[in-house]
């Protein structure tokens, strides 16, 4: 351990130590900022420095520089090397779970400055999982800015059900929507949307004039498909499977919106959210076809337990309970009652944000 100092107060020094292998500027450090938890928080999470960089959207030569200062300024090692991971050292281990605890007062602490009772102000920070967030997510915002224009709405879309579950959790966003439902202890999370599967084919297609679509209908039919490792795709495998048919697979894409292309472009039909193509559905470019057996998704809602919503979130709830945002031409598949759950089913959207709301003190 070597020592660095700075100029104190009437041109004294103070001491203070530093890990060894600093360099003369990280020596030299401004007051502690939350950026440098933040970054220390998620390496230590991910256990590398790259796919916390990731998860923060920073670089990785910022999040490993927040990492290196914050060290410098408390004066231990963090964080070790060892082979690709970087592991929590003795005294890291001790700092960590203080570090998230600042991390969240922070967080509530802005959160209550941010709060208006009366609404004419304040913030709503929302994640969203890509699909939900490129085809619902701006309808509902858009309804909640034109009841509340004060509140200042920010959106993070992210395709990844764990990481918007670690930004619940950390206080970087109030909400996600996202199809992940797998529980935890410090998440309220719920089913509150099912999310309708469909067969999509330009209008022209022999299968375009049926009824619904069944797997064994589907035998032969050329397939554009999601990669194998996509739930997407696992799921529509499963389908066929059921039914004792393969898939008849004639293109990989990685997207929803590169799939539709795809058959616009007359590459095959394709199974897609409804959400995705209803635009083409309305204007005549594509036709939707039912699935039998019905295959579909539910999106959960995901709150940091126990519940404390702040103003703004409490009426984003209420919108989203309310069904008014969702656009004509997708409310017959998505309203909020249009799907009654089935015997031993998890509820609707209506009781399972109805719960969520009573838990709002």
């Amino acid at each position: 351990m070597s020592r660095g100092c700075r100029q104190g107060p009437g041109g004294g020094r103070i001491w203070r130590c530093a890990p060894d292998g600093m360099t003369d500027s990280e020596r030299t450090v401004p007051p502690m900022n939350t950026e440098w938890l933040r970054s220390f928080v998620e390496v230590a999470r991910q256990q590398s420095y790259s796919r916390a960089a990731e998860r923060l959207y920073l670089s990785q030569p910022t999040v490993y520089h927040h990492v290196r200062l914050l060290e410098t300024h408390l004066g231990v090692r963090l964080l070790q090397q060892r082979g690709k991971r970087a592991e929590l050292t003795a005294q890291g281990k001790t700092l960590f779970e203080r570090a998230v605890h600042i991390l969240e007062a922070v967080a509530a602490l802005r959160a209550a400055a941010a709060d208006d009772e009366s609404l004419a102000r304040g913030q709503l920070h929302v994640g969203a999982a890509t699909t939900f967030g490129a085809y619902l997510l701006p309808w509902l915002l858009a309804a909640f800015h034109r009841l509340y224009p004060g509140i200042e709405i920010t959106a993070k879309i992210v395709n990844d059900p764990e990481q918007l579950d670690a930004l619940v959790r950390d206080g970087e966003i109030d909400v996600a929507i996202n199809p992940g439902g797998q529980q935890s202890a410090d998440l309220f999370k719920v089913p509150v949307m099912r999310d309708p599967m469909v067969l999509v084919a330009p209008p022209c297609h022999p299968l375009a004039r049926l009824p619904f679509a069944t797997p064994p209908g589907l035998a032969g039919i050329p397939l554009v498909v999601f990669p194998r490792r996509a739930a997407f795709r696992q799921a529509l495998e499963i389908w066929f499977a059921e039914a004792g048919q393969p898939l008849a697979v004639v293109m990989t894409l990685g997207s929803q919106e590169s799939i539709k292309r795809a058959v616009l472009a007359g590459a095959g039909v394709a199974v897609l959210s409804y959400c995705t193509v209803a635009d083409e559905v309305a204007h005549g470019q594509l036709v939707a076809i039912p699935l039998r057996p019905r295959l579909e998704r539910y999106w959960y809602l995901s709150l940091k337990a126990p519940v404390k919503a702040s103003h703004p979130l409490e009426a984003f709830l209420r919108l989203l309970h309310s069904d008014g945002w969702i656009p004509s031409s997708l409310r017959e598949q998505y309203a909020t009652q249009a799907h009654p759950p089935r015997e031993g089913e998890t509820p609707a959207l209506a009781h399972a944000l109805h719960t969520a709301l009573e838990m709002v003190p």
